[in-house]
């Protein structure tokens, strides 16, 4: 993670980039290449206002910045259906959040 603050308009401004990355996993026991999950990365980023009495902040976001459509966790169901589930990372979402401090 990288972040960097600096003081704007009558306040606090940061910026944020984080990454991750997860190597190759298994979502069973038996590390059957079936049910082999690929590695990835991923990139999110912040970039947040807080005033200087600390009662409001605005930030606007961007997760899965380059819209990664990787596996994140499987499920060894053969013996029920014979196949195997699997559940995929939400796609690029991005939002804005204000926030009020009592």
């Amino acid at each position: 993670m990288l972040r960097y603050n600096w003081d704007a308009f009558d306040g606090n401004m940061a910026a944020q980039l984080s990454a991750n990355y997860q190597s190759e996993t298994f979502h069973n026991a038996r590390n059957f290449t079936a049910h082999e999950i690929d590695s990835y990365a991923t990139a999110d980023t912040r970039l947040t206002w807080v005033d200087a009495e600390d009662k409001w902040l605005i930030a606007a976001y961007i997760d899965n910045l380059f819209d990664s459509d990787h596996e994140l966790i499987g499920f060894d169901v053969t013996g029920f259906y014979g196949t195997s589930q699997i559940s995929y990372a939400k796609p690029r979402t991005y939002g804005v959040t204000v926030r009020r401090n009592f």
